[in-house]
């Protein structure tokens, strides 16, 4: 039986009763819808190539703005289907210790650095606290102080540190976004060097070598009037011409925005920055870069597969060399993204992770329920053109966490229990999937450790019989993956009761993990059930306890073991009963100096021994303080 035949046989059912122009109307939905979805699924790779072009002229976005607004569309929204309108549309001991050295920020790709809230060089410590850079003088800790304060504009986001002569801070104020870059070699006699600003918000950035890459998103229009991207800098003022701007003829949105990619050079204060700006739909804009490419990966809805409730995400390259900028291809592959772990580069491929509505209309064997999440990897050449897929992994489950590594895909999808699949990318062209380990919980984050293994973060579950299942307690994790074909979870480490939470779930920068002194440190938010109670599955604990959890894990053997906590709280019985007041008392990062661990909240900076985690001594970081 055709699949037509199969939509045939299931829409008798729906216009049995109905009208005969009701009749037509639904036989032609899904017609369209199965014929996009087909386009999707079996062969989108060889739909023409998804280039941006650039705007002639004023006028020409006028009239793309007013009309490239999407159709209202049938479906679970109960909104009517104008079909005119879709059918020209396109788609043991505590010892730490080790070498001298210090950590730096956890970053996805090697030499492509990533801005947070806290950086270090060795000697000096750079926090954001509140709306200002706080600089202490923190190796050797004995001698520990506050150097200076840097008083900002706006509200700071993030920063970069360049060597130990600046420093690059990002801050929003109100809609306008602010760079500023301070030279910091001398920390008592700090000066502004260059600054930039826009009209927009804050979307990522990356810094590489002496050029940053900034990342901003504003809007198109002001009361209603048509306005065009500027940066203003310390030298100069620049409006985008809008024969510069890309844009996707067949993108269709309710709200267009201008994404913008700004790069300058750190060291050269005269330089005018280099920008290159696209006017794109979509709310959700995943940003992941190489040494190479920035990659602009935007999720949407697209009107001809918006029958089948399908997400797509094109994927716009643009090739960065030395602080230039350039537009170079696009293209679009099936799914969603879960974070900018789902994208990676190597050998001149990207290979990207995505998860997708399937409809079982196609495959029934799969599932009774009419619609399940599939995964899939995509293997993209640098035209953007898939040259390689699996599909349809993990029927019924979504991607909760993906790592690429070398030419192995990492993923952890999630339905009651937590695969992990490892997917062989050896072959651009034909990848294919080696094997699954089926445990409990799931991992959000996944970092690779030596001699291999495997880390996971995430959390424990408990399932019941039904379709119901429960998150209980931050799960800690250790793969073997040495046989690609049998991995095996070496270890695993609950933490708490349901309602304990992590920051490293969803930021991999508060995650400090170092393999040459198998450490693993991770801030905590401890809730537990009161001891004798008899909780159902479902019952949140009682937050009881904030701090960093350190654990030290074993690549010999394969196992990890909880060493201590630490916490910046001094009244836990205070704390327990009104927990949300002691925020500014949460660890948020954590770092190490020599064999020093540094734990850092917006409130205070308190060091250990790595040899035996005893407290050293702390610094209040709040202005008054020193």
């Amino acid at each position: 039986m055709s699949v037509l035949t199969k939509v045939r046989n299931r829409l008798r059912v729906f216009t049995h009763r109905a009208t005969p122009s009701i009749r037509v109307l639904l036989f032609l939905v899904a017609i369209l819808g199965s014929s996009a979805f087909l386009g999707v699924y079996f062969g989108l790779e060889n739909s023409p190539p998804v280039q941006l072009q650039r705007f002639s002229s004023s006028t020409a976005l006028n009239n793309f703005l007013e009309t490239h607004h999407p159709p209202p569309m049938t479906g679970f929204w109960g909104e009517p289907l104008i079909l005119s309108q879709i059918e020209s549309t396109p788609r043991s001991d505590y010892n730490f210790a080790g070498t001298s050295g210090y950590s730096t920020t956890n970053v996805q790709t090697e030499g492509v650095d990533e801005p947070d809230s806290v950086k270090t060089d060795g000697k000096y410590i750079y926090t954001i606290v509140e709306e200002e850079i706080v600089i202490v003088d923190s190796y050797p800790p004995e001698t520990a102080k506050i150097s200076s304060r840097i008083q900002l504009t706006g509200s700071p986001i993030a920063l970069f540190l360049y060597t130990s002569s600046k420093i690059v801070v990002i801050e929003q104020n109100d809609g306008e976004l602010i760079l500023e870059i301070f030279d910091i070699s001398t920390p008592e006699e700090i000066t502004l060097d260059f600054w930039l600003k826009l009209d927009g918000y804050y979307h990522g950035a990356r810094m590489i070598g002496q050029y940053v890459y900034l990342i901003a998103h504003s809007y198109v229009q002001d009361n209603r009037d048509i306005t065009l991207p500027s940066v203003e800098t310390s030298n100069s003022y620049y409006s985008v011409p809008v024969k510069n701007i890309y844009y996707d003829p067949g993108d269709y949105d309710h709200g267009f925005h201008y994404k913008m990619i700004v790069c300058f050079d750190i060291t050269d204060s005269e330089a005018d920055p280099d920008i290159e700006t696209i006017l794109m739909g979509g709310s959700t804009c995943t940003v992941y870069s190489s040494l190479n490419n920035i990659y602009l990966a935007v999720s949407r809805y697209p009107l001809l597969t918006r029958s089948t409730f399908d997400k797509t995400t094109s994927i716009h390259r643009f090739q960065i060399d030395a602080g230039d900028v350039s537009y170079k291809a696009s293209g679009i592959i099936p799914g969603y993204l879960i974070n900018q772990f789902a994208l990676d580069e190597a050998q001149a491929y990207l290979r990207v992770a995505t998860t997708s509505w399937f409809n079982t209309l196609f495959k029934p064997e799969l599932d009774t329920r009419p619609w399940i999440e599939v995964s899939n990897i995509y293997i993209l050449d640098m035209n953007m053109k898939i040259a390689g897929k699996v599909e349809g992994l993990a029927p019924g489950e979504r991607i909760y966490s993906a790592r690429f590594v070398g030419t192995t895909a990492y993923l952890v999808t999630f339905y009651k229990t937590d695969p992990l699949f490892i997917i062989d990318l050896t072959l651009p062209q034909h990848p294919k999937l080696l094997g699954e380990l089926v445990i409990p919980g799931y991992s959000e984050y996944l970092h690779p450790l030596d001699n291999g293994f495997l880390l996971g973060l995430g959390k424990d579950v408990i399932a019941s019989e039904t379709e119901q299942w429960w998150y209980q307690g931050v799960k800690v994790s250790l793969f073997n993956i040495t046989n690609p074909f049998q991995p095996e979870e070496t270890k695993r480490l609950i933490i708490g009761d349901r309602g304990t939470e992590s920051e490293a779930l969803y930021d991999h920068k508060a995650v400090l993990v170092d393999t040459d002194r198998n450490l693993l440190v991770i801030p905590i938010c401890l809730a537990v059930h009161p001891e004798g109670s008899n909780p159902e599955p479902y019952d949140h604990g009682e937050i009881i306890w904030q701090g960093a959890y350190i654990f030290k894990f074993n690549t010999t053997d394969g196992q990890i073991e909880h060493r201590g906590g630490i916490t910046h709280l001094e009244d836990l019985e205070a704390f327990r009963e009104d927990w949300w007041n002691f925020r500014d008392f949460f660890i948020k990062r954590t770092l190490y100096i020599g064999d020093v661990l540094y734990t850092i909240s917006q409130q205070t900076l308190m060091y250990h021994s790595l040899s035996d985690l005893n407290y050293i001594g702390e610094i209040v970081l709040t202005s008054g303080s020193g």
